[in-house]
């Protein structure tokens, strides 16, 4: 079974098992499955930053790159064929002549992974992906139960506790299931009421003007 997430839908493909795309009241189409992926991100929220955050840590060239690089301006004028010319030089290049390239590589290297960490557990990673004060919409009913069929199972492997989860979800008592679909019904009230008040604040149109997608929308 694989599972894909489309956000332009809402939704996300499911490949695999029909049994287990019925089980969830999915849409049977081509091999494929859709349903609503019931996660905390919302169709609105999937939108992606066009522009790069200029906090984020810069990947260091890699040794192949840098001496393309020095290649090139040694060789200015020549032309389509230099990256051709220059792989040749790279591929038959002793080791011992790659170190001039490896060893500052790995040293940046170093440098970048320990500013990319500190750069994610600041938290400013995801608040470039996602503006951290929209609201998250609840889990569905579905994605409840089967988050609780996991915890009571955590040795089963994922593909197989997904779809022994929506076997059970398929025969599981009316009072029990309406349980877990009103725990989503009243969150979904409360996120929808939130996520008025966010969109009707600014701060949206705030996120998107920072991160690109307003210029981008403009264009289009």
């Amino acid at each position: 079974m694989m599972l894909r997430r489309l956000p332009s839908f809402g939704v996300c493909q499911l490949s695999g098992d029909a049994s287990i795309a019925r089980s969830l009241g999915a849409m049977n189409g081509t091999g494929l499955f859709y349903v609503q992926c019931g996660t905390s991100r919302s169709m609105a929220s999937a939108l992606k930053p066009v522009l790069r955050d200029p906090e984020r840590p810069v990947k260091p060239a890699t040794p192949w790159l840098s001496f393309l690089e020095e290649y090139r301006k040694g060789h200015p004028s020549g032309g389509k064929g230099t990256m051709a010319e220059a792989s040749k030089e790279w591929k038959v290049m002793l080791d011992v002549q790659k170190k001039k390239y490896i060893e500052p590589y790995e040293a940046e290297k170093k440098i970048y992974e320990e500013k990319m960490k500190a750069y994610v557990a600041s938290g400013k990673k995801d608040a470039w992906e996602r503006d951290p004060d929209r609201p998250k919409a609840p889990a569905s009913g579905y994605i409840r139960f089967a988050t609780d069929f996991r915890k009571k199972a955590p040795s089963l492997k994922l593909t197989e506790a997904s779809k022994l989860a929506a076997e059970s979800w398929k025969d599981l008592n009316p009072q029990e299931k309406q349980r877990y679909e009103a725990e989503f019904k009243a969150e979904k009230e409360k996120y929808e009421q939130e996520l008025a008040a966010y969109k009707a604040s600014g701060k949206e149109e705030a996120w998107k003007v920072k991160v690109g997608i307003t210029a981008k929308e403009e264009k289009a």
